[in-house]
């Protein structure tokens, strides 16, 4: 398994470990958020309920009380006893508005409580029939006892009422506590299992870790300790990694590298001896100058390839087959701490009779003990066949240049008288759509339909033949505008759709409507038909073929 792969393995593990915890911490803080409002609404309505029908119930006794007051009173006009007769029915409707809701409430979130609401509604129709019968016995001029005795019952009605009222009231407010306790001991129940679950999570992440460091850190150190053994000449060295990855990888390519090692050591140990001789046998010009850059050595190739015998170049300066901005050039390559070199660097030889002879010359210095140079060895190969080959290659490039002009022209002037006759018969074979002609049978414009989309889908072709010219140049340039991508891949569809029925294939195509997206229609176009085409192709005869048409949030999908 590759370390990328690894990595993104482990960190996908932590990454999903770290998302259930999120997750875990979001849904148990949606849930309490939820039955904490879920209480809040449905108790305190309640309680606001009961302080309303308390207030009601006191209302009414106090309206019925003040009535029989008033009509004790002689002087006291008309209009204000009416006024006060209002006061108690307003009274009673809000009572009973109120005790509606107080219904609802009940019903809908506390039934078990029916008995309160039962206690509430008989108590409080006592307080309504009650008031209404005082006011009505002090309307008749009842005896002043009777009025009195009916006034004490409903005192005593009150008094029952209001302690209903509190009663009901000290159980709700109890239930309310109760149902924050609960809550509570919910929030602290969550805040447990998150603890545990992030510590899962921490411990389960800290081994992650620690099992990917274990796998990247022990190769590493004993592929270092293994290093150092071979650096101090220990060249039977090898480590032992079982791992498939870059490491295994890395781990077999020093075993293979000691191996070289102790193989080339041994090579060049033998090779030391043969060095006279390769220098002999070398088939490149080989000179060798003291430290004033005279000619000391040179080999055969040399003399062959400059007609020089061997007595007329030694002791001679090297300017006698190198020019002075030849040397020029080989200085400025130098290193420049002078510690030895060798590079590629073209220069030109001249032979006896003045002719040049191109080569790759190449210098290194020649050091005694002591660190002092003792010559210059330079090794020159003749490159005239590369140099004649490069003016080859020159030569043909500029004629491949005039062929892709030419190609460009051609496609150019193809394009063109290709796409001339095309604009008439798409021309007609509009018009014959139209009915200029006469009607047109639902086949024949079916079949003229058809005929009419390949006309321009050859028009499209041809374009794009004109395209490659823009694509050698670099202007290609796309027509993005909004298009509905339904009708452009159903025509797609439809257009290969004869093509599929000949190979005996199924050619559904499944649609969601997606909204309108700016594309290159003609192009989407293309890439589909072609996408399509191929699907055709590599598909067995009987086969089905499905193009579906979906989308998300900001993508549509073919």
């Amino acid at each position: 398994m590759k370390i990328i792969l690894k990595l993104t393995l482990g960190f996908l593990a932590v990454s999903l470990l770290v998302g259930f915890v999120a997750y875990f911490g979001i849904s148990a803080t949606e849930s309490i958020k939820e039955a904490s409002a879920r209480v809040n609404e449905e108790t305190i309505p309640t309680i606001e309920n009961l302080e309303d029908l308390r207030f009601a119930g006191s209302s009414i006794k106090s309206a019925a009380e003040g009535l029989v007051s008033l009509r004790s009173d002689n002087h006291t006009e008309s209009a204000t006893i009416e006024r006060e007769d209002e006061e108690l029915i307003s009274g009673i409707e809000y009572y009973n508005n109120t005790f509606k809701r107080y219904e609802k409430y009940i019903n809908e979130f506390f039934p078990s409580e029916r008995y309160f609401l039962e206690e509430i509604r008989a108590k409080g129709q006592k307080i309504q029939d009650n008031s209404l019968e005082l006011v009505a016995l002090k309307r008749q001029g009842a005896p002043e006892a009777l009025v009195q005795k009916k006034n004490v019952e409903l005192e005593d009605d009150e008094n029952e009422f209001q302690k209903v009222i509190n009663e009901t009231l000290t159980h709700e407010t109890e239930e309310y506590a109760q149902r924050k306790e609960n809550l509570e001991s919910v929030i602290a129940k969550a805040e447990s299992v998150i603890l545990i679950v992030s510590l899962f999570t921490f411990i389960t992440a800290t081994m992650i870790g620690f099992y990917l460091s274990s796998q990247f850190s022990n190769p590493i150190v004993r592929l270092k300790e293994a290093s150092v053994r071979v650096g101090k000449g220990e060249l039977d060295t090898k480590i032992n990694i079982k791992s498939k990855d870059e490491i295994g990888e890395m781990a077999n390519c020093f075993n293979k590298m000691t191996e070289n090692l102790k193989k080339y050591s041994t090579e060049i140990t033998s090779s030391k001896k043969f060095l006279d001789n390769i220098i002999r046998s070398m088939a490149d010009m080989l000179v060798v100058l003291d430290t004033d850059r005279t000619i000391k050595m040179v080999n055969q190739p040399v003399l062959d390839a400059l007609g020089f015998k061997k007595d007329e170049l030694i002791g001679k300066p090297f300017e006698t087959i190198a020019t002075e901005g030849d040397l020029l050039e080989i200085a400025r390559s130098d290193s420049p701490d002078k510690t030895g070199l060798s590079k590629n660097v073209e220069i030109t030889y001249t032979t006896k009779d003045g002719r040049n002879v191109p080569v790759s010359f190449s210098e290194s210095f020649i050091f005694d003990d002591t660190g002092n140079i003792q010559g210059i060895v330079c090794v020159a190969k003749d490159i005239t066949e590369r140099k004649r080959a490069e003016e080859e290659l020159i030569r043909a490039n500029i004629e491949l240049k005039k062929a892709d002009e030419l190609k460009t022209k051609f496609l150019s002037v193809v394009s063109h008288e290709l796409r001339t006759p095309l604009t008439p018969i798409n021309a007609q074979l509009q018009i014959i759509l139209a009915g200029y002609f006469g009607d047109v049978t639902e086949k024949q414009k079916k079949s003229l339909e058809m005929v009419l989309r390949n006309t321009t889908r050859l028009d499209r072709l041809i374009v794009d033949i004109l395209d490659i010219s823009k694509l050698e140049a670099g202007v290609m340039k796309f027509n993005m505008a909004a298009a509905n991508l339904n009708e452009t891949v159903g025509y797609a569809v439809e257009t290969m759709r004869t093509q599929a029925q000949n190979k005996n294939l199924k050619l559904t195509f499944n649609e969601y409507k997606v909204p309108e997206v700016v594309i290159d229609k003609d192009r989407i176009t293309q890439v589909i038909i072609n996408l399509i085409n191929n699907a055709i192709k590599f598909t067995d005869a009987g086969g089905a073929i499905d193009v579906e048409l979906s989308d998300n949030t900001d993508h549509a999908i073919v």
